[in-house]
């Protein structure tokens, strides 16, 4: 008799000890599928964002500030994501920073050639391009891996030395994005004066012009965006030049001078993202 007293309360626990490891089962498969969707859909999201960042595309300040808030909404995603931890299949969530810190460093670049102001991001923080990504995107082609070098000794020196301005070079891209602006200055200026036939000079040239404006010294902007437009006028950065030195003249209220620059922009690029920056410039947008 006391068998059977013991004997159903037993099975009872039993039975609600299944029904709970069930339930518990069903919740994290469900959670795991909304985070499984959430990866997902953040992941089509960067995917295209990095299409549209292009500069082709930016040529308005509302376009521009409309990539800078969908950054800072991945940004929020992500951040999301992480504190849930990482159990869904698909890029892992340092993958996925990674690649959104790109774009917040590639929309800082937009935004600073188009002589636009943006606040709110969290550029400055994250993970740091490799010299091999950021070289590519400035226009020339990245150096190979080590692994790909040929085995030749009579070349060495002047792969070292190819390896060196490109660090030399990221090294102020790095310190530019995180608002350095004087340290990349100088790197740069190093940069041209150590490596002065590589293709990147003029790049380097304008981004110098581009710290000393963020520094607000308008007048050495100008002469540094002057050299490129000089010196290099098949650069791509030619436009970009001419458009931020006509920014720079207006600061210097220097007014006749800053519109007869971007109305020669506009008139010899018409159509094109800089001439359009131009012409909101001259009708005071």
């Amino acid at each position: 008799m006391n068998t059977r007293l013991y004997f159903w309360p037993g099975l009872l626990l039993l039975a609600t000890s299944a029904c709970v490891g069930t339930a518990d089962y069903s919740r994290l498969r469900s959670e795991l599928y909304a985070e499984q969707q959430a990866r997902q859909k953040l992941e089509t999201r960067v995917q295209h964002m990095e299409a549209n960042v292009a500069p082709a595309q930016a040529n308005t300040w509302a376009e521009v500030e409309s990539l800078r808030r969908q950054v800072a909404t991945l940004s929020g995603q992500m951040d999301s994501l992480q504190r849930q931890g990482s159990m869904a299949p698909g890029l892992s969530p340092a993958e996925l920073d990674a690649r959104i810190a790109q774009l917040e460093k590639q929309v800082q670049t937009l935004a600073s050639q188009m002589g636009i102001e943006l606040t709110g991001t969290r550029i400055g923080a994250p993970t740091q391009a490799t010299p091999q990504e950021s070289t590519a995107q400035e226009g020339r082609p990245a150096p190979l891996p080590p692994t790909q070098t040929p085995p030749s000794t009579t070349s060495a020196p002047a792969t070292s030395a190819e390896g060196a301005g490109a660090a030399l070079y990221q090294q102020g891209l790095d310190a530019f994005y995180a608002r350095d602006y004087a340290k990349a200055q100088q790197l740069w200026a190093n940069f041209v004066q150590t490596n002065p036939k590589d293709p990147l000079v003029p790049n380097a040239l304008f981004w110098q012009g581009e710290s000393y404006f963020q520094m607000g010294e308008f007048a050495k902007a100008v002469l540094a965006y002057q050299e490129v437009i000089e010196k290099y006028p098949n650069s791509t950065k030619l436009r970009a030049a001419m458009l931020k030195q006509g920014m720079a003249f207006l600061k210097l209220k220097k007014t006749q001078a800053g519109k007869l620059v971007l109305q020669d922009l506009v008139k010899k690029y018409p159509n094109t993202p800089e001439a359009k920056r131009a012409q909101d410039v001259l009708s005071g947008k």
